[in-house]
Parts: C-alpha cells; structure tokens; sequence
C-alpha cells in the first residue's frame, strides 16, 4: 500500500462533530450514571415510605422516584451531548487556533504520523483500538478519551474508500 499523506486545518465544526461521535463511547460510563441515579432515588422513596406512609402509596411514589432518577440521567447526558462539550470545543478551537492548523497526517501499512505545527506523534496500528466514521469524518482512537479527527474532505472520491479500507484491515470499527 502506497502512503496517503494529506495536509490540512480542522475546523471548529470538525473538532465539535469529533468530540460528538467519540462521546458515543461513553455510552457505558452514562448508563452506569443513570442506574446510580434510579437506584438512589428508588433506596429514597424505600425510606421515605418506611418512615411515613402507607404502604398502598408505596408503587406509586417509588414509580415517580424511578422516573425522577431516568429523567436526570438523561438530561445529564442530553446537557453534555449538546451544550457542555460543543461549549468547549468551541472554547478550545478558539483559544489555540495553532493547534488545529498546520496539520499533516501520514498513513501506511505500518501506522500513522500526526503532524501539528510544535508536536509530532506517531503510532503503530496496534497502538489504536479502533476507528469510528459518520458522513464527514473518521475518528482514529488511541482510547475511549482521546482520538486523532481526519475529515472526510481530504480524501475525495475513491481515497475516501481506499482509507475505510485500510482502516478495516488495520483496525476495528467501534
């Protein structure tokens, strides 16, 4: 295989759509935050009723405390999904724009080299745990918290093919 080498900036709108797919690999971590969360407002609601109420009123308000602890989870998750971590990649993207510029990666049978203006990486294919894509980028992941952004746009036509191909053999899809 031939190297792929391509230089470019990432834009705002990139990192942000970054950030977003690799938030998708959380899903463990929000999952474990919601049962906590219905598991204490259930163990409240236990209490609550073995200190003051009848037991017929029991199902009911355990069924309301359940409910409460699911809505939180998931407005806790739907806050950061579309507020708190678009909010700061914007902070980010704004606040170094040197780091998002300048950019070159390197892709070939033996791995990647990454690029920026002051930093330079490199990593054998076996060091990444696996790639994720949507329609405009593919998310390179070195862990579940930190991944390499390579927009879509630098790969026109069949490069964007022969890339998904590449990363097929090399690494997982997550």
């Amino acid at each position: 295989m031939a190297t792929m080498t391509v230089n470019f900036d990432l834009t705002e709108s990139e990192l942000r759509e970054g950030n977003s797919l690799q938030m998708r690999l959380w899903r463990r971590a929000l999952i474990f935050t919601v049962i906590i969360l219905v598991t204490l407002f259930a163990i409240d609601a236990y209490f609550y009723f073995v200190r003051c109420c009848a037991h017929v009123d029991i199902a009911r308000k355990l069924i309301t405390h359940i409910g409460e602890g699911l809505g939180l989870g998931v407005g806790y998750y739907l806050l950061l999904r579309f507020i708190l971590v678009p909010r700061m990649c914007r902070k980010r993207f704004r606040e170094n724009p040197l780091f998002y510029t300048g950019l070159t990666i390197n892709l070939d049978e033996d791995g990647l080299r990454y690029n920026g203006r002051n930093t330079q990486s490199a990593w054998q294919w076996s060091d990444l745990v696996g790639y994720r894509e949507n329609d405009n980028i593919f998310l390179l992941c070195l862990s579940k918290t930190f991944a390499y952004v390579v927009p879509k746009r630098l790969f026109p036509g069949p490069d964007a093919e022969k890339l998904r191909q590449l990363l097929d053999i090399k690494l997982k899809r997550l």
